[in-house]
């Protein structure tokens, strides 16, 4: 008999915390006190609770390079205007994003 509860298909550690993209390793960058300071100057939101295991940790190097190049002047806006908004699962089918997103097919390039 199966288990009724099934558990996290991706790792949340693969998923960049500002913009929801899965991220190859080479990209992943730990969030800083920078990123978090950026973060909040541009969303109003703050990042906190990282001791949350369904939270990512890390960001992609290209919203760091576009968090850098908006707190220095050098670009107007994000590639987006609204954040990921991250919020606990209720269960791993239909309501988990690192369940829902499919990642076949994604490979780094050679």
């Amino acid at each position: 008999m199966s288990s009724s509860r099934r558990s996290r298909l991706n790792n949340p550690n693969t998923f960049c915390y500002v913009c929801g993209e899965y991220v190859v390793k080479k990209l992943r960058k730990p969030i800083t006190e920078f990123v978090k300071k950026a973060y909040f100057a541009y969303f109003k939101i703050e990042i906190k609770d990282l001791d949350r295991p369904w939270l990512p940790k890390i960001v992609c190097k290209m919203c760091i390079e576009h968090l850098r190049q908006w707190t220095s002047g050098k670009r107007a806006h994000m590639k987006f205007s609204v954040p990921m908004i991250w919020s606990e699962p209720k269960n791993h089918f239909d309501d988990c994003y690192f369940c829902v997103v499919k990642l076949h097919g994604i490979n780094k390039k050679k």
